[in-house]
């Protein structure tokens, strides 16, 4: 069912700029491991099913065409710990899908080589076809072994220099050292002057939930002046 039918790119990147937005962009790949653009490292991605285009190619045209920046969000590192492998009745569960949700293994067990090579590589596509100007992390990042962080943040940093272009990398809890990319407080905010920056997001809605939910309202901008 998922094919994107009323997806316009050029529609949300207009919607973003009139709303005064400096930044917007898709989450790339979610806890699911489907990926939002044409990948060689999965078959699982919309380019080949579903809507069977580039969303990710299509937003970043949109979105830097307007004179915003552009993010791409990634929450593929944490889906070994959030989904169900060893539990019948779930797809995470059967090997006809681990190319999309990952190998099935026991709760609590660390990614191994393949999964940490497929995880860089994802990012680092990525940045090589679309030029992201921000890369936000979600969770799982403390589970990515650190000499994994520093080539990748390396080479994306690096890749900046050469463009002589200014990006961002964020990040939750301690998952990178202060410095080495802007600490991410989701629906938060520190309650005392750091010496770090660091930066908050949350939710326009009346709720707290991060994908459409039917008849949902509206934060009013006081609410959302004291959560940010």
């Amino acid at each position: 069912m998922f094919t994107g039918a009323k997806f316009n790119a050029d529609e949300w990147a207009d919607l973003f700029q009139k709303a005064g937005a400096r930044f917007a962009g898709p989450v790339a790949e979610h806890h699911d491991g489907f990926s939002m653009w044409d990948t060689r490292f999965s078959e699982w991605n919309a380019a080949r099913m579903g809507p069977k285009r580039d969303i990710v190619g299509e937003l970043s045209k949109s979105i830097k065409g307007r004179d915003m920046k552009f993010v791409t969000a990634f929450h593929h590192a944490e889906k070994l710990v959030l989904l169900r492998h060893l539990e019948e009745g779930y797809d995470s569960s059967d090997a006809r899908y681990s190319g999309l949700y990952g190998p099935i293994h026991e709760q609590g067990a660390l990614p191994d080589k393949a999964f940490l090579d497929r995880w860089e590589n994802k990012v680092k596509e990525v940045v090589d076809k679309y030029g992201p100007d921000f890369i936000w992390f979600d969770f799982g990042l403390q589970l990515v072994p650190d000499w994994y962080k520093r080539d990748l943040l390396a080479y994306y940093y690096n890749k900046a220099l050469e463009q002589k272009k200014e990006v961002v990398v964020t990040y939750k809890s301690h998952d990178l050292p202060p410095g080495a990319g802007l600490l991410d407080l989701e629906l938060g905010q520190e309650a005392d002057l750091t010496y770090y920056e660091w930066i908050t997001d949350s939710t326009v809605d009346s709720g707290s939930g991060w994908g459409y939910v039917k008849d949902l309202g509206f934060k009013s901008v006081d609410t959302l002046s004291i959560t940010s």
